[in-house]
């Protein structure tokens, strides 16, 4: 049965295949949620896992001639001790790193196996992949395999059977009750990581099932497919998974089967399979872009993949010695990369060479992106093929290669920022599934459409590239070509990490609420880093595409994005040094290893994807700060023995006093909340709120857990977003405008855990307050303009002055995640100084801090509010620190304000009695409070 409709094909026939196809994506999201649900983790080996047992099987079938459901037991099994035995050597030694690195290493797992998968030799019996049987079966005008009905029947038993080990399992009991709350499960002493590793072999092994289920139906011919195959997979189980809110096993297997069902459709109707792959990868989109707020993979999920490398002391940093030993280093390296292709006189060497470059260049636009911003991004690779395309494109035409490289460069930028768009709602994993996503749809739409390839060419060319008049035919010319562009790639993203866009950058990396509250926009800043990332990799893409002379769009796949994600946690993703060391041993070893080893030099990009996958799983377990880390230790070592064995005299830093910090100029100062109410759901955490603020006085708010004081805090300060009411600042309406724009205007926040930005320096921080609402230029950071620099260190010494006065001189150059909760507190106090606010929310700011700390704390309070004369809110479950700090104090309960007045009247109050001590007359008497 069929029909047409508004030229679209619709049959039954079709819509059937399409179902018993999306019950193999079902499965394998069925078993992307459990380890997720067990581990919190996205594991990105599952597919490839599945595909490594699946090529087990056809081994064993095809080349031993075992019976069928023997090999098919024997590759489950495989699927099932490789996860197994993953989880037990990497996953439990990692558990308390933060779930992004766990996610690195099941990439690396999945490189892994896709490598060993290739070690296989060629089968002696080739031929279509296994099945049970070859019979057809006749339903009218359907015809359904064996193959299928054996599929359909396989996943109706295991659906039932992961039904029952759910619901009437130790293990499936135990797994159910850590996903909901794993610290609580610990402590009830269920035994987190033996369940965890029972959920690894379990979802291993049903991965290689499906896989084995699926191989016949979609008529895979055996051990063929393996890489693209398994990424396949993985981005329409990733979808599934995610239109279920990686939580709901029913609705992602729902949701797999309705994929395979428009999968099947689409190819019914479109004759490109890259179109195909371009309107599935639309559907990721929406599907994300749909479910990221939504989903419980929220960003606390996401967690850091930098770890935090504090600086050298500037002290030791402005010696002599530490210029010397730069300016030798540098010399050093270029030394070492102008001999390189003299050293190495072979074409096919600097040809070698060329790539190496090239890669690290692709590896920095990552380093951008995941060093500056915490976000991962597995699609770089696409903009390299981005480039490649388009300047073998211009260049065929005439152009210049260093005019093409300048439109790649802006053609990639623009793309990137576009993609940068639908990923403002896509942080940390989200990121991960939606760039991988992106990588595909490119290599098999973009890279080989009528717009970067109008003569639909399988292999790309480059005829007479030329620079400046000079050929570049010769490989020794080209490679300079390209050492200069890394230099100089290298010269202008130091601009940006040292400056005032960095440290923008890194601060939403850290802390995007907190990054808000400061003034700085976290979606410009996201949207930034994206278009200079892509900039950067189309321009690797262009140098390497003229390099090569030939080329085609298979080469620009996932797998190479995962590469270069590797070479940076190698190297050292908030290093610019460490990837490009990375990538002379990640690229250039199996290429030198291939020259001196007969039979290895076919083998170079599986040796290439063996060594990064290997290197990955030990860095992060070894060193997870990486080669340039280390460089730095090793650096800061060196010059302190150099100064104790010779001091020198440190250059003089910048000095500027500063005393009082002038208020912000402004009329009214007075903060007017009205009707305000804020609801999750059906939960109301503030209800109809009303009171006012004056400037130059401190407003006390008091409560128990529940009473809705930090709700109230996030409404007026733009983290949380009002049902109704009205919020004014001097009459001008903040209700409507986003967290950095209400920080421009004068509201200043502390928060209750005092986490700020961990990866930045105390000073680095008190500066990035300082000019959270001033003007910065990224292009004139990465210029070094005289100007920028000037500006910089003069805020530098402004807010360093001012820490001096804080008492914080001797933390100036420690990371914020090294200090005491007590001195993040005052560097917090010390930012909401230097903004010249007028308005000032504190949210507990006493909360973890000693009896003296908080006497010290409340004496910095006052000063703060005399000297900039904002209207202060002071949130704090301390009640004799509120009242005797507060000029006025309102009193909250069940999200309404129910008492307000003097410190003393609201203290007596018998609501507020009530509140706090019930109406047990006893619990009052015992408390010391008043009863009337």
């Amino acid at each position: 049965m069929s029909l047409d409709l508004l030229g679209v094909h619709l049959s039954l026939a079709t819509a059937l295949t399409g179902a018993i196809e999306g019950t193999g994506y079902a499965l394998m999201a069925v078993g992307l949620l459990l380890v997720y649900r067990s581990t919190r983790v996205l594991n990105f080996a599952h597919a490839q896992v599945g595909v490594f047992g699946a090529l087990v099987t056809a081994w064993l079938i095809l080349e031993w001639q075992l019976p069928y459901w023997v090999g098919v037991v024997a590759g489950v099994a495989v699927g099932a001790a490789v996860s197994y035995l993953f989880q037990r050597i990497v996953m439990r030694p990692l558990a308390s790193r933060p779930k992004v690195v766990l996610l690195i290493a099941t990439l690396g797992l999945s490189q892994l196996v896709s490598a060993a998968g290739n070690l296989f030799p060629p089968l002696s019996h080739p031929g279509a992949y296994p099945a049970v049987s070859d019979a057809v079966f006749t339903f009218g005008d359907v015809t359904v395999s064996a193959a299928a009905v054996t599929m359909l029947a396989v996943v109706a038993v295991v659906t039932a059977a992961l039904g029952i080990f759910l619901a009437r399992s130790r293990y499936g009991l135990a797994l159910l009750a850590s996903s909901d709350n794993a610290e609580a499960a610990r402590l009830a002493g269920i035994p987190v990581h033996r369940v965890g590793a029972v959920v690894f072999s379990l979802v291993g092994g049903l991965a290689a099932l499906t896989v084995v289920l699926y191989n016949p139906v979609q008529g895979v011919a055996a051990g063929t497919g393996l890489a693209s195959q398994g990424t396949s997979m993985l981005l329409m189980a990733f979808t599934a998974a995610l239109a279920g809110g990686f939580w709901s096993l029913s609705r992602a297997a729902m949701a797999g089967v309705l994929l395979g069902i428009l999968q099947a459709f689409l190819y019914a109707n479109v004759s490109d399979p890259g179109t195909v792959s371009a309107l599935l990868f639309v559907v990721l989109v929406i599907v994300v872009v749909a479910t990221a707020r939504r989903s419980r993979m929220g960003a606390e999920d996401a967690g850091a993949v930098v770890p935090a490398t504090a600086p050298l002391p500037r002290a030791l940093d402005l010696t002599r010695w530490s210029t010397r030993v730069r300016t030798a280093t540098v010399v050093l390296i270029v030394a070492v990369g102008v001999a390189a292709p003299f050293a190495i006189g072979t074409s096919a060497g600097q040809l070698t060479l060329i790539q190496i470059i090239c890669y690290a260049l692709a590896a920095l636009s990552v380093c951008v992106i995941t060093g500056w911003t915490g976000q991962i991004a597995l699609g770089q690779f696409a903009f390299v093929g981005i480039g490649a395309y388009l300047v073998a494109l211009l260049v065929n035409h005439g152009w210049d290669v260093s005019l093409a490289l300048v439109a790649a460069a802006v053609a990639g930028g623009v793309v990137a920022g576009l993609l940068g768009i639908p990923a403002l709602r896509a942080r940390g994993m989200y990121l991960a599934v939606l760039t991988l996503g992106f990588v595909t749809a490119v290599q098999a739409w973009l890279l080989p459409s009528a717009l970067l390839n109008p003569a639909g060419q399988t292999l790309i060319s480059v005829f007479g590239p030329h620079l400046l008049g000079l050929s570049l035919l010769d490989r020794r010319t080209y490679y300079f070509v390209c050492l200069a562009v890394l230099i100089l790639v290298v010269l202008l993203l130091a601009g940006v990490a040292r400056g005032a866009s960095g440290r923008r950058l890194r601060a939403v990396r850290d802390n995007e609420v907190a990054a808000a509250a400061t003034g700085i926009s976290p979606a410009v800043q996201k949207v930034k880093a994206f278009a200079l990332s892509g900039a950067v990799a189309t321009v690797a893409g262009g140098l390497w595409g003229v390099g090569l002379g030939t080329f085609q769009a298979s080469q620009f796949s996932a797998d190479a994005s995962i590469t270069l994600v590797f070479m940076v946690v190698i190297g050292g993703v908030a290093t610019l040094a460490g990837p490009v060391l990375a990538g002379v041993g990640v690229i250039g070893f199996p290429v030198v290893l291939g020259m001196f080893v007969n039979g290895l030099a076919g083998s170079i990009q599986n040796l290439i994807t063996l060594l990064g996958a290997i290197g990955v799983l030990l860095a992060i377990k070894a060193d997870p700060e990486g080669i340039g880390a280390g460089l730095r230790r090793l650096r800061g070592r060196v010059l302190r023995r150099l100064e104790a064995w010779r001091p020198s005299p440190a250059r003089p830093e910048p000095a500027a006093p500063i005393g009082r910090v002038a208020p912000r100029p402004s009329g009214d100062q007075t903060l007017a909340v009205t009707g305000l109410s804020v609801r999750f759901g059906g939960i109301v955490a503030n209800d109809d709120v009303s009171f006012t603020m004056a400037g130059a006085t401190i407003t006390g708010l008091i409560g128990t857990n529940g009473a809705g004081k930090s709700t109230l805090v996030n409404a007026i300060s733009g983290a949380e977003r009002r049902a109704s009411g009205r919020i004014t600042l001097g009459g001008v309406r903040l209700d409507r405008l986003p967290a950095h724009r209400r920080a421009r205007l004068g509201v200043a926040r502390t928060f209750q855990n005092a986490r700020l930005f961990e990866g930045l320096t105390v000073s680095e921080t008190l500066a990035l307050a300082r000019e959270a609402d001033a003007p910065v230029s990224l292009a004139g950071d990465m210029l070094w303009w005289p100007r920028g620099l000037r500006r910089d260190a003069r805020l530098r010494a402004e807010s360093d002055a001012l820490a001096r006065s804080l008492g914080l001189e001797a933390w100036l150059d420690s990371l914020i995640a090294d200090l005491s909760t007590g001195t993040r507190r005052v560097v917090e106090l010390a930012c909401v100084l230097s903004r010249r606010p007028s308005v000032i929310l504190l949210d507990e700011p006493a909360a973890g801090l000693a009896q003296r700390e908080v006497e010290s704390l409340g004496a910095l309070v006052r000063r703060i509010v005399h000297d900039t004369r904002a209207a202060t809110l002071l949130v704090e479950h301390d009640l004799p620190f509120v009242m005797g700090a507060s000029d006025e104090v309102v009193a909250m309960a069940q999200g309404r304000v129910i008492a307000r007045g003097e410190p003393e009247a609201v203290r007596t109050d018998p609501a507020v009695v009530a509140s706090y001590l019930g109406t047990d007359e006893r619990a009052v008497l015992r408390s010391g409070g008043a009863a009337s």
